[in-house]
């Protein structure tokens, strides 16, 4: 059994995907590391240029599906990693940084751990460095869902129900996930690693809440999911002042001021 499976949903959006998989190849593919692509049958050559990447992808699932959390979810069906996550296709990770993923997750008692992340462009510069905030276990019914930046953690396999995520939810499945992790007082391990890369580009789904204002339905999935968790305006207003005052006094706030300062507008990688 691997240690970490990492699950690639996609569906037209090859350009992106082969910048994410050559990550594999030029950086090298560690044993205890599994690949799962699972693709909803592209049209732009998808499923030829994950046949080309054959030697660093594990498990290929071309077929149709019911959006982006029914991939997500089959993937982590066929993957084998004693932990899972999933990096979308047009986003990338610092592979380069994996050694060091596995030395925090390996043995360690805990069912989730939540890693730094990088906003970037369509070509592929840094727009901003995004430190994250461990969940105080005594205040989880307070955190918003987005306190965990997308898809930048690792989830222990045992701890999850099979088919974790709601595929009703198109744009807040992983802030339904999260939100149910936080009610279920997990043991969760805040890593402080710049390991997820989250691309901003038009044909995204969330990048227009980031670039304008976010899509009618990723605004009803969120107010929708709120209610499904009693979630109020007011524990939403001590949610947001709990990470303000938490990121006040965090080393690596300041430090990912000086990233910003240094790095905005260079390449990645």
């Amino acid at each position: 059994m691997k240690i970490l499976s990492i699950v690639i949903p996609s569906l037209n959006v090859c350009q992106y995907l082969e910048r994410l998989l050559k990550q594999f190849v030029l950086h090298g593919k560690p044993d205890w590391l599994e690949i799962v692509c699972v693709d909803g049958l592209s049209n732009d050559g998808t499923a030829e240029l994950i046949e080309s990447y054959k030697s660093v992808v594990d498990v290929v699932i071309i077929e149709k599906d019911k959006g982006q959390s029914d991939a997500i979810n089959k993937g982590f069906r066929n993957s084998s990693g004693e932990f899972v996550t999933w990096v979308n296709a047009d986003d990338l990770i610092d592979v380069a940084c994996l050694a060091s993923v596995f030395r925090a997750i390996d043995g360690a008692d805990y069912d989730m751990f939540t890693f730094n992340s990088v906003f970037i462009n369509c070509r592929d510069e840094i727009v901003s460095f995004k430190p994250s905030v461990r969940p105080l276990r005594v205040f989880f019914d307070f955190y918003p869902g987005t306190i965990v930046g997308g898809p930048s953690a690792i989830f222990r396999r045992s701890s999850l129900p099979m088919d974790p995520l709601d595929i009703s939810l198109h744009f807040g499945m992983d802030i339904d996930l999260y939100r149910r992790i936080l009610q279920s007082r997990w043991k969760v391990k805040n890593v402080n690693i710049y390991f997820w890369y989250f691309r901003i580009h038009v044909n995204s789904k969330t990048s227009p809440s980031i670039l304008s204002s976010a899509h009618p339905r990723h605004i009803y999935e969120k107010n929708l999911i709120d209610a499904r968790y009693s979630y109020t305006p007011i524990k939403r207003m001590i949610g947001v002042w709990l990470i303000r005052m938490q990121r006040l006094f965090m080393l690596r706030t300041y430090y990912s001021f000086f990233l910003n300062a240094l790095y905005r507008g260079k390449t990645v990688f």
